[in-house]
């Protein structure tokens, strides 16, 4: 869920014992700037910030630590960087996102119902079939998977797999995946907006886009400007989807700078796992 619609610049005033509270203006120093309004300038400090008060997750849950994740990540890099280049995407975005839904780890499943997210790129059943034109037999997945649970990870069964149900083949996840970020950024015409539709879908960003109302608008005005004073249809969408769909774009990047430290300073990546009190 977003809090307070990202950054909220506003304080409840409290009227009389009758009058319901009123939404005005916090008094600032007019010395100083505003930490919470959303400024175009400070775009960059915005970003950054969001994007460094999500990654504790990542530090938290990586399984293994974020050096073990860093390291699944990283043998697809080969891969990605080919597909992101014939998808025009960006390859450490790519990465971030590979990172973030399944730790590298080509086997993940969100659940035990396969309808559900699978694959490196954790990819809905029903996404692959009717609009990525992947290949996705449910049922003879489900019965592969409840033969590898039983036997253990066999190579045979992991192909055969992967045959059936395309989101479990590396390469073909990652091509949709790329599919999905070309075709959204031809529709939203931003980078930032595409990878926000990953997860909470085109349908639902073209809403919440609507209903924001300002043109060219990056994720970073509507996450930080959508507060329940000025924006208050956009604030209750982005609330509503209680999934966290409003921080994806900031849990990807987190994603993205833990990968960028893997390969340039391992060192600052050991620092801020420790700060994070995770497992390096």
């Amino acid at each position: 869920m977003l809090a307070a619609g990202g950054a909220l610049a506003v304080l409840a005033v409290v009227g009389g014992d009758d009058e319901p509270p009123a939404y005005g203006p916090v008094t600032l120093d007019p010395d100083r700037p505003d930490p919470f309004a959303w400024e175009p300038q400070r775009e960059d400090e915005f970003i950054a910030r969001a994007t460094a008060g999500h990654s504790h997750v990542l530090y938290e849950k990586s399984p293994g630590g974020v050096f073990a994740t860093a390291r699944r990540v990283e043998r697809w890099r080969p891969q990605l960087e080919d597909v992101a280049g014939d998808a025009g995407v960006d390859a450490d975005v790519l990465e971030g996102m590979v990172f973030l839904e399944s730790a590298g780890d080509p086997n993940a499943r969100a659940s035990d119902d396969l309808e559900g997210a699978v694959g490196l790129t954790q990819i809905l059943a029903e996404t692959a079939r009717s609009f990525l034109g992947m290949k996705v037999d449910v049922r003879a997945s489900e019965r592969l998977t409840r033969r590898i649970r039983r036997r253990g990870p066999v190579g045979r069964l992991l192909a055969r797999r992967r045959e059936v149900d395309e989101r479990f083949d590396p390469r073909k996840a990652l091509e949709a995946a790329g599919r999905y970020l070309e075709t959204a950024e031809e529709r939203f015409g931003r980078e930032d907006l595409a990878v926000a539709s990953y997860h909470m879908g085109i349908g639902n960003l073209d809403t919440v886009l609507a209903a924001f109302g300002e043109e060219d608008a990056t994720w970073a005005q509507v996450y930080f400007g959508a507060t329940p004073r000025d924006h208050p249809r956009t604030h209750g969408l982005l609330s509503g989807f209680g999934d966290d769909s409003a921080t994806y774009l900031w849990r990807v990047y987190a994603g993205r700078e833990i990968m960028r430290l893997y390969r340039e300073d391992r060192a600052e990546l050991r620092r801020l796992s420790a700060l994070h009190g995770a497992k390096a």
